[in-house]
């Protein structure tokens, strides 16, 4: 508040070793990274009770300054003693070009009251529940999830609605596209494994 100042994620991969069980106690271990041209990079690696990878994932942030909505290249002073200098991992964050003519309209989504954060927009966790309902049934039955990218382009305010558009690609992927106003308010690629 004093330097109005938030964080915001603008994407993710996450990659997935084995799914965890429901009653699986993990134990997560972050290293996040200096800002670096606007983004700071944060790693998080989830391992077992055996101390085996079960996951990992690699979330990219911006912070912006609350008051003028803009993202800030250079962070407060303050904040400089938070950060290892360097951490050498990242995942692929790479999204496929595909045109919308090439993806089928699923229909609309809407940033209703149980999907919005505090900020009064579509949380971004909200994103990945979205598209993973839009997975057809029979690649849950017959897969795992082993590759899950997103990238938030444009926020969704609450109340407000956006298209949703998916394309079954090679090498079990679907790639999915939110169009709001005509851009793009977040783009995903989900790729999984058969069982």
């Amino acid at each position: 508040r004093k330097t109005h100042t938030a964080y915001v994620l603008a994407k993710l991969a996450l990659h997935v070793t084995r799914l965890p069980r429901v009653d699986e106690e993990l134990t997560l271990v972050t290293q996040p990274e200096r800002c670096k041209r606007a983004v700071n990079k944060r790693i998080t690696h989830f391992y077992d009770a055996d101390g085996a990878e079960v996951a990992t994932m690699d979330s990219r942030w911006v912070l912006i300054d609350t008051e003028k909505r803009m993202i800030l290249r250079k962070h407060p002073e303050q904040f400089d003693d938070q950060w290892a200098e360097d951490v050498p991992l990242e995942l692929p964050m790479r999204l496929p070009r595909v045109a919308p003519e090439d993806c089928e309209t699923l229909g609309t989504q809407t940033a209703a009251y149980s999907r919005c954060d505090m900020n009064g927009h579509l949380n971004n966790t909200r994103y990945a529940d979205i598209v993973c309902d839009a997975v057809p049934w029979q690649v849950w039955d017959s897969a795992q999830i082993s590759d899950f990218i997103i990238s938030y382009h444009r926020e969704v305010p609450r109340g407000e609605s956006f298209t949703l558009r998916r394309a079954a690609l090679a090498d079990n992927q679907f790639y999915f596209d939110g169009e709001r106003e005509g851009k793009s308010a977040f783009e995903s690629l989900l790729t999984f494994k058969s069982l």
